[in-house]
């Protein structure tokens, strides 16, 4: 027989802590098998109540989610009504539910809890890429969310969003001439910005937190110039080839080849030498069709590679920067020879990392049989041993190991 919902509610608030997580777990299981028309509809009344702070889970998400196995009309009203009600994590949870369904209805409610609680702070920013797999969805969701760019919690995410329905041609650049000039102008105020924190000599100054942290979108929004009309647009675009972050003359340019605009061969040579740009660069430069005129000095498995490592370990949470050296030291083939790994040693200048020396990292694998390609698996990874602890092959096997042991 199923356990009361109310009984679980109350054993909710209990104060014995294994009560209180017996009930969650009772929760998910009655959620599981559905709970009635009425039942969701008092998990949903019972969310919008006051909870006490609970160190594992949040009551209120734990209800939301209960109550939003299925959709109904009347509970999706209730939320539209009662949004601010729920805790901060039952709010993200229904959004996430929105997010699941991923179709017209869900992208109608999406907008409506934009329309009532984005500005008020309640309504979470959350990643909109799940949208992009229905075209009813993206039509309700283009132009409407760009309404909303004016917040900068929501801005980011937004752009990302209509960039992705640019690329896949799901919508068309039509769609966004009314926004090119506002688009535009907060793109160019941002550039002046950052375009004040370059430095003449060295790249240290693109790790920095003032520039890295406008970096991501600043390339979004010269992504997304390859989708706006006007001489302006491509005058900033050119403009953009003269900065000396590779990433920001990576995408200018890529989004001036989208316009049909000539790049010179000796700029696009000189950002697929730079490392940290050069598999993006080819990567675009496929997808719009022109990989044939990527220079072949860097059209190989190790040159990939390189940019790979490099890429990896600008991870804030690994290295955070380029390193300053690269080498590579040895490769590793296995499966008969058609999976190759790359072996490097890495180190960086910088204070909190000049003390550790030469480190040891692996980029791949690659699958050395087929044309040279930009993916190479998902063994790249650097313990950060140091190079003189072991030998190559222990390293390699090393690093594998750990990477292995992550995997499974």
């Amino acid at each position: 027989m199923a356990i009361p919902l109310e009984l679980i509610i109350a054993d909710l608030r209990d104060e014995k802590e294994e009560v209180r997580e017996r009930a969650a777990v009772r929760l998910t299981a009655r959620a599981d098998q559905r709970l009635t028309r009425c039942e969701r509809r008092r998990a949903l009344e019972a969310a919008t109540e006051a909870w006490p702070e609970i160190e594992f889970f949040d009551p209120s998400s734990l209800l939301v989610q209960a109550a939003l196995t299925r959709s109904d009309a009347s509970n999706w009203t209730f939320v539209l009504d009662r949004f601010e009600s729920f805790s901060k994590e039952g709010r993200a949870r229904a959004i996430s539910r929105l997010l699941d369904l991923k179709n017209k209805r869900a992208a109608t409610i999406f907008m409506s809890l934009l329309e009532r609680y984005a500005a008020g702070g309640a309504m979470p920013a959350p990643s909109l890429t799940d949208f992009l797999q229905s075209k009813k969805a993206i039509n309700v969701l283009i132009p409407a969310l760009l309404s909303y760019t004016h917040l900068e919690k929501f801005a980011f995410e937004i752009h990302l969003f209509v960039l992705g329905a640019l690329q896949k041609k799901l919508v068309s650049w039509r769609t966004m001439v009314p926004y090119a000039c506002r688009l535009l102008e907060t793109y160019q105020a941002m550039r002046e910005r950052l375009r004040a924190l370059e430095r003449p000599a060295g790249d240290d100054w693109i790790w920095e937190e003032d520039y890295i942290d406008h970096r991501g979108t600043l390339t979004l929004f010269l992504d997304l110039m390859g989708f706006l009309p006007g001489e302006a647009v491509i005058e900033a675009l050119e403009e953009a080839l003269t900065s000396r972050d590779g990433h920001v003359r990576c995408y200018a340019a890529l989004s001036l080849m989208r316009h049909d605009r000539h790049v010179p061969v000796d700029v696009v040579t000189s950002i697929a030498a730079n490392a940290h740009a050069r598999n993006k660069l080819f990567d675009g430069m496929q997808r719009i069709g022109r990989s044939e005129q990527f220079p072949s000095r860097y059209f190989s498995y190790e040159a990939f590679a390189e940019s790979q490592m490099v890429d990896w370990l600008t991870y804030p949470t690994e290295l955070g920067r380029t390193p300053d050296e690269l080498e590579l030291m040895e490769t590793f083939d296995q499966e008969d020879d058609e999976e190759r790994y790359y072996l490097y040693r890495f180190r960086s200048g910088h204070p909190d990392w000049v003390d550790h020396g030469w480190m040891a990292a692996i980029a791949g694998p690659y699958f050395v049989l087929e044309s040279p390609d930009t993916y190479g698996g998902a063994g790249t990874f650097s313990n950060f041993e140091a190079w003189e602890k072991n030998t190559p092959r222990q390293h390699f096997e090393e690093i594998t190991g750990m990477v292995a042991r992550f995997l499974n």
